[in-house]
């Protein structure tokens, strides 16, 4: 998933540039290459696989900061996320979005402000652990059925079939 957003801010460009680090810092990010080329990234290929919270994902984030006329800074933020392995749902999303707010906000009010992604990454932990939680309970309640009806190891089958079928569904909708 990429995601693209451009924030123009009254802070100078070192400014923005101390700005940028500091909130990167303070939300998981460690810079990768040069501190010239701006570049974060956060989370882990195995994270995009098996992590309840987009923060444990896999996230590259690149900064330019350019200088306008008025010496003020335009800020473009580009983010590569790995979701390999995830249904992205849209408190997901939202959690992507508020990142980049929480950017925006700190650009904007000149000190490192984190609340609403990490308010984001709570919800979004809290809805993937009641889905799991619920594709448990349906699957293991229409495999004990299967089992029962059929007597045979393909009530098993159907059950989990089901179950994951149910699951996603309730993914979807959450």
């Amino acid at each position: 998933m990429k995601i693209e957003r451009t924030v123009q801010t009254a802070a100078s460009e070192d400014e923005a540039r101390d700005l940028i680090t500091s909130f990167f810092e303070q939300t998981g990010y460690r810079q990768v290459g040069s501190p010239l080329s701006m570049v974060y990234e956060r989370g882990s290929l195995f994270g995009s696989l098996t992590s309840f919270s987009p923060r444990g994902w896999k996230v590259r984030a690149t900064v330019q900061v350019q200088p306008d006329a008025r010496g003020e800074a335009e800020v473009q933020v580009k983010q590569e996320v790995n979701t390999i392995g995830q249904i992205v749902t849209a408190k997901e999303r939202s959690f992507w979005d508020d990142e980049i707010a929480d950017l925006a906000a700190t650009l904007g009010a000149n000190k490192v402000s984190v609340a609403t992604s990490s308010e984001a990454a709570s919800s979004s932990l809290r809805q993937n652990l009641v889905a799991l939680l619920a594709i448990v309970i349906i699957a293991a309640t229409t495999t004990t059925v299967g089992r029962l009806l059929w007597g045979h190891p393909i009530g098993t089958w159907v059950g989990v079939a089901v179950g994951l079928t149910a699951g996603f569904v309730i993914i979807r909708r959450m």
